[in-house]
This record gives structure tokens, C-alpha cells and sequence, in this order.
């Protein structure tokens, strides 16, 4: 918890500039502003981080407060809090962009490991509904664009859950236990982007 980036907490350091004539330079404001902002709003508080820190540096400068040595002192921490707070958001983001490229398909979505099946569903002359190229465009959307891959995914169960339901699949044991396993592997998909999504706010 920080010591300055609130309404209640800059209140005792903004009645001590007042009572030194020192002009509001709109730190309060966006002290006040930042401190509304949730979570959820990185960018939005990336920038009012960066107006803080201009503003506290300009206070750091004035003869007024180098005058005061427990002012300037705090004026000294208040710019300390920001940068700890844009390091934080800089830490957070990059994370972010990591885990996002870190949420690898399963080995049965990748590359021609679906290929050998289709072939012989399509040896068979049982018609897939068309789950062969919906596997191919899953495999074209890249791997950080999450949302996407969960648009193509929500595709691939249902046309997957549809073929594992028709008779001629469930008459071929090795078919039937494909389809499933390529069922097993949409789902496991789905939930490890799930949980990426919730953890990094993404939308």
C-alpha cells in the first residue's frame, strides 16, 4: 500500500503546500483521478502516472519545498511511489504479452497431426462437416490472438461433437477414439486460454 496516491493521503501534504503559497499545479486532481482507476484500467493509469510524475517533479523543484526538508522528503517518496507504480505496470504488461505467446495448441491441433484422421474419415466417405479446414484455420490464427482462438475453437467442438455423434464414426473404434481425443484436446485448449484470459483481464 502506498503512502501519497490517494484523496485521504495527499490531503495533509496538499494543506502543507497551500499553507506555503505554493500554487496548485494539478497534482491533486491527479492524484484524485488516479486514484479511481481500477485494476482493469493499466493504460489509462500508465498515463496519469506519467502526468503524477511530471507534476511531483515540478513541486520537487520550487524553492518553497527544497525550503522544507520533511516536505521535500515527501515530495522525494511521492516521486518514488510513481516510478514504483510505472515499474509495476511495465513488470505486469510484459507478463502479460508473454503469457499470452505462451499458450501453446495441443500436439493434436498443431501442424498434420489431424491430417491421417481426415484422410481416412475422408477414405471412408463420411462427411466431416467440415472439422478438417476448421482445423486448418485454427492453426492460422496466431498464437497470442486469444480471443480468435477461442472464435475457432467454440467452432471445432461443435462440429467435432456432431462427427463424433454420427453411426459410421462410432462403427470405426480407432475413428471414434480420435474424434474424442480431438474433442479431449479443443477442451483442454479452451481452458488453458480461459485462465490466461482471467488472469491478465483480457477480453
Amino acid at each position: 500500500m502506498g503512502k501519497y496516491l490517494s484523496d485521504s493521503q495527499w490531503k495533509p501534504f496538499a494543506k502543507k503546500l497551500t499553507d506555503l503559497k505554493v500554487p496548485d499545479n494539478g497534482i491533486q486532481k491527479a492524484i484524485s483521478t488516479f486514484s479511481k482507476l481500477g485494476d482493469d484500467k493499466l493504460d489509462e493509469k500508465e498515463r496519469c502516472l506519467v502526468i503524477l510524475m511530471k507534476l511531483a517533479t515540478e513541486l520537487h523543484r520550487r524553492k518553497e519545498v527544497n525550503a522544507d526538508k520533511p516536505l521535500n522528503e515527501d515530495i522525494a517518496g511521492l516521486i518514488s511511489e510513481i516510478a514504483a507504480g510505472q515499474e509495476g505496470i511495465f513488470k505486469f504488461k510484459k507478463e502479460k504479452a508473454n503469457a499470452l505467446k505462451s499458450v501453446p495448441r495441443s500436439p493434436l491441433l498443431e501442424g498434420a497431426a489431424w491430417t491421417p484422421v481426415a484422410k481416412k474419415i475422408a477414405d471412408l466417405k463420411i462427411s466431416d462437416g467440415g472439422l478438417e479446414k476448421a482445423v486448418s484455420a485454427y492453426q492460422k490464427v496466431p498464437i497470442d490472438s486469444l480471443p480468435e482462438r477461442e472464435r475457432c475453437l467454440d467452432i471445432l467442438k461443435k462440429l467435432a461433437d456432431s462427427l463424433l455423434k454420427k453411426p459410421e464414426i462410432n462403427a470405426v473404434l480407432d475413428l471414434n477414439e480420435a474424434v474424442a481425443k480431438l474433442i479431449q484436446a479443443i477442451a483442454t485448449d479452451q481452458e488453458k486460454i480461459f485462465n490466461v484470459k482471467k488472469k491478465y483481464g483480457v477480453k
